[in-house]
């Protein structure tokens, strides 16, 4: 738990970088942020805290996995859509 408590706040730390990337719009970022942020949604490291795994968290952890890989989603949209 101790040790899922810290990856998250990792990811969420690197999301964060990203998502400035992509809040900047700049062009050669985002398709970079596209890709790697695509890999964590396919990473089997990281297929414990990711889609149905999630239910087998302990409750008190689920909503900030989940809320984590809804705004990975987001965060892909939204560089793809600036990119066209």
């Amino acid at each position: 738990m101790k040790l899922r408590a810290q990856a998250l706040g990792w990811l969420r730390a690197e999301l964060a970088t990203w998502a400035g990337i992509v809040d900047r719009d700049e062009p050669p970022g985002r398709s970079f942020v596209v890709k790697t942020l695509a890999h964590w949604q396919r990473d089997p490291d990281l297929a414990s805290v990711r889609g149905a795994a999630i239910d087998g968290l302990p409750e008190s952890e689920r909503e900030a996995w989940r809320a984590l890989w809804e705004e990975v989603e987001e965060r892909i949209g939204q560089a793809s859509d600036s990119r066209k």
